[in-house]
């Protein structure tokens, strides 16, 4: 798939190169890799999110993103190439993460070992 920037022609596979020449494709494979498995375990742990609670995602990310109109989101979405079933997978994986995190947190607690408290994420950015 290639994408039209300035009438120039670029497509994912040259992305891709740069990303592994400049030693950055390694990092957000694993980013990509850890998000995907801790969802799945909080899934398998039982852990699911509501539409309501995926709904509240999406309406602060649109707030925090100034897309104030669905037309803006559409245009968000096209500019950065997203579906809104991309979009929706990376909120819930999202949600997934931070009630998986709450539930080990929350366990962690009751047996008197408490985590150091953990920054809640922007969404699309990592709390540093």
């Amino acid at each position: 798939m290639a994408k039209s920037i300035c009438q120039l022609e670029i497509d994912v596979a040259e992305v891709l190169d740069f990303l592994r020449m400049s030693g950055a494709f390694n990092p957000a494979l694993s980013e990509v890799v850890k998000r995907r498995t801790t969802a799945e375990a909080a899934k398998n742990y039982g852990i699911s999110v509501s539409t309501e609670e995926l709904q509240k995602a999406a309406d602060a990310f649109r707030d925090e993103h100034g897309l104030l109109k669905a037309s803006d989101m559409r245009k968000w979405l096209k500019t950065n190439g997203l579906s809104i079933d991309a979009f929706e997978r990376h909120l819930e994986t999202d949600l997934l993460i931070g009630k998986f995190k709450d539930v080990l947190q929350a366990k962690a607690n009751s047996r008197g070992a408490p985590f150091p408290p953990r920054p809640r994420p922007v969404h699309g950015r990592r709390a540093a």
